[in-house]
């Protein structure tokens, strides 16, 4: 449930693709003000936001973040096992659910989806 109706409004948006917020420099769209708002730093050029540890910035403290962590890759192994566990895990759910429904509705020539985690975010998708 939603505490206020532009809760709702933002999230009804993302299940229709309405994106009526519009990048005045690109073309590109997006489902909220924020989200128009965040992209726009591409276009300043602004970078306030710098690695401790290396000459790099970046535009937004999400993507610095996930840079600094590369820093160290022995100390976010643990945290990317449990994240790769997590995936694994609502794979199987979702696997679990679609063959379910699949076996309701299965059409002959359907492609398989094959998912190859990584937990250093290097997932790779492929249809075969």
């Amino acid at each position: 449930s939603f505490s206020r109706n532009t809760n709702l409004s933002k999230h009804m948006r993302i299940h229709s693709g309405t994106k009526p917020f519009v990048c005045p420099k690109c073309p590109k769209t997006f489902t909220s003000k924020g989200d128009l708002t965040r992209h726009a730093i591409i276009h300043s050029g602004q970078k306030p936001f710098s690695c401790n540890y290396c000459h790099l910035s970046f535009g937004r403290r999400d993507k610095l973040l996930r840079h600094e962590k590369r820093h160290f890759p022995q100390e976010n192994a643990e945290d990317k096992s449990q994240e790769l566990q997590m995936m694994r895990e609502n794979l199987s759910i979702y696997s679990t659910q679609n063959n379910e429904h699949n076996d309701e509705e299965k059409q002959e020539g359907s492609e398989n989806m094959v998912i190859t985690l990584d937990p250093f975010n290097h997932n790779n998708f492929s249809t075969g």
